[in-house]
């Protein structure tokens, strides 16, 4: 039998090593030559160069990427238990669930476009139109949110929210949202277009049908549509 050399035997005990702790990330490292830090020793190579990575860069990478698979994760809990509410047939337990969910908004791990747009939508087919706009003006507080939040299917759905509830000043908050949105070209959707036609033609009504400019607003904005 040929005699096993020295590296074949380090070779194999590092491959025994490997198996024995597949489940955990092997990080093989050696000090510097300099001894001011540990080098990974499975060195990476880019073109003709040598990249050497340190311990403290490849740790931090690895963090990295576990932070990332943790919200990735949150949000798709979080989208799998809102499916499950929807589908119960009790409207009241419904808005129970869904308002218990909302305290998991709190962690910006879970925050996104899909997750809010998504919860919206919740709260919207079980008429929680209080619930709706409470949740956009938190939101509007929280930083790092206004690439969701200033989009034109969540301004649809806080003004759809504001002119449904109708508390004092909602009318106008509600349509002040929708004429913001509709600077926007591509904000010209049938919903918000038909929505900003609805507000001014409830305006019209509750004016005793006397308000006749915003019942020209709204022959303009359905024509629109």
């Amino acid at each position: 039998a040929t005699e096993m050399t020295w590296d074949d035997a380090k070779k194999e005990a590092t491959l025994r090593l490997k198996i024995s702790t597949s489940n955990y990330i092997f990080l093989p490292y050696r000090l510097s030559d300099d001894k001011n830090s540990c080098l990974i020793t499975n060195i990476i190579k880019s073109e003709d160069n040598v990249v050497q990575q340190t311990l403290v860069q490849k740790i931090k990478k690895i963090l990295l990427d576990v932070e990332i698979q943790s919200k990735a994760h949150l949000k798709e809990k979080f989208l799998t238990d809102l499916r499950a509410i929807r589908e119960l047939n009790d409207i009241d337990e419904q808005k129970t669930k869904l308002r218990n969910m909302r305290k998991r908004l709190d962690d910006p791990h879970v925050l996104s476009g899909e997750v809010i747009q998504s919860y919206m939508n919740s709260l919207r087919d079980i008429q929680d139109y209080d619930a709706m706009v409470n949740l956009m003006n938190d939101l509007q507080t929280v930083p790092n949110t206004s690439k969701f939040m200033n989009t034109g299917q969540m301004s649809y759905l806080y003004a759809f929210a504001l002119n449904r509830r109708n508390d004092e000043g909602d009318r106008e908050l509600a349509l002040k949202a929708c004429v913001k949105a509709l600077d926007k070209k591509v904000n010209h959707f049938p919903d918000m277009l038909c929505l900003c036609g609805r507000i001014y033609k409830d305006k019209f009504v509750e004016s005793k049908y006397e308000d006749k400019d915003s019942l020209k607003n709204a022959i303009h904005w359905y024509r629109k549509s």
